[in-house]
C-alpha cells in the first residue's frame, strides 16, 4: 500500500486504501459472490431501469474524514447507516471512529473494504451517542460497547467479485442495497459508497456520498461524487465492492 496525495474539495487529501486481502466469495466476509451460489443474481443490462436507481435521499449527512487515512471506515459507516435506514432505523448516526478502531487496531492507517465488511458482519458498530466520531483509538470506549454494536451489524455483505463487477454493483443498487467500493478513479485508492446509478447519452454512471465534507462536490449534491463506468471501474477488482443488507433487530432495543 502506498499513499497518494491529491487536491480535492479545496484541500489536500491522502488516499491510502489497501488492496483487498480476501478472494471473492471468502465466507469470512460474504455470503456468496454476486451471481454465484447464495449471492444475488446479476441483472442483465437490458433489464436495468432506464432511469436508473437513486437512494441518495437516504443520505442524511455527509461525513468528513478530515486528515485521517480512514476512508474505508467512513465509507463503511455511511453504507451501514443507509442500510439500516432502509430497514426503518431513522436518525441513528453511527460512529466511524468505533468502526475504524476495530478495523485498524486503533491506528490511523489504510485498510481493505473486505476487512471493513468482515468487522461489520461479525461485530457491527455503535451509535455516535456511545463513541465519538473521531475516537478511533479507544480512549473513551465504554465496556459495554460490543453489546450495542451487535445491534448495528451487517446481515449480509455480497462480494461483487472480479468479473462483471460494475454489473454486480448496479444489480445490488436495483435490489436496494448500498455498495461500499474501492476504486482508483480519484487518482489513488479510495473507498466510497454507491447509492445511485444513472445514464447519460448511453453511458452509465455511479454516484454516492464521499467522506470529504460538503466542500467536495462532483455531482448535483454537495459532498457527492460521480464517475462514468469506464472511470469508476479502474481498480474495482483490486480493491473490491460489497453490496450490504443491515441486520434486523427490535427497534425498541436500539439506543437513541
Amino acid at each position: 500500500m502506498s499513499a497518494t496525495t491529491i487536491f480535492a474539495g479545496g484541500e489536500v487529501r491522502k488516499l491510502t486504501l489497501k488492496p483487498r486481502t480476501m478472494k471473492p466469495g471468502d465466507p469470512r466476509c460474504c455470503q456468496g459472490v454476486c451471481g454465484v451460489g447464495d449471492g444475488p443474481k446479476i441483472i442483465a443490462r437490458q433489464d436495468w431501469p432506464k432511469d436508473g436507481v437513486d437512494m441518495s435521499n437516504e443520505v442524511t449527512e455527509i461525513l468528513d474524514q478530515d486528515g485521517l487515512s480512514l476512508c474505508h471506515s467512513f465509507a463503511g459507516t455511511q453504507a451501514n447507516e443507509i442500510a439500516h435506514r432502509l430497514q426503518g432505523y431513522k436518525g441513528v448516526p453511527l460512529s466511524a471512529g468505533n468502526l475504524a478502531g476495530q478495523v485498524t487496531g486503533y491506528q490511523d492507517e489504510g485498510a481493505g473494504v473486505d476487512q471493513v465488511l468482515a468487522v461489520l458482519k461479525a461485530v457491527g458498530q455503535v451509535p455516535r451517542s456511545i463513541i465519538a466520531q473521531d475516537d478511533y483509538q479507544g480512549r473513551d470506549w465504554p465496556q459495554s460497547w460490543q453489546a450495542q454494536a451487535m445491534k448495528f451489524r451487517v446481515a449480509a455483505a455480497w462480494d461483487c467479485g472480479h468479473d462483471t463487477v460494475f454489473d454486480a454493483i448496479v444489480s445490488c443498487l436495483i435490489y436496494g442495497w448500498p455498495v461500499e467500493l474501492g476504486t482508483n478513479a480519484f487518482g489513488g485508492g479510495h473507498a466510497v459508497v454507491a447509492t445511485t446509478f444513472y445514464q447519460v447519452r448511453g453511458v452509465w454512471y455511479l454516484a454516492g456520498p464521499n467522506s470529504w465534507g460538503t466542500t467536495y462536490t462532483d455531482w448535483d449534491k454537495p459532498g457527492f461524487w460521480t464517475f462514468p463506468e469506464r472511470q469508476i471501474s479502474v481498480g474495482l477488482s483490486n480493491f473490491g465492492a460489497f453490496g450490504i443488507q443491515a441486520s434486523v433487530v427490535d427497534p425498541d432495543d436500539v439506543p437513541a
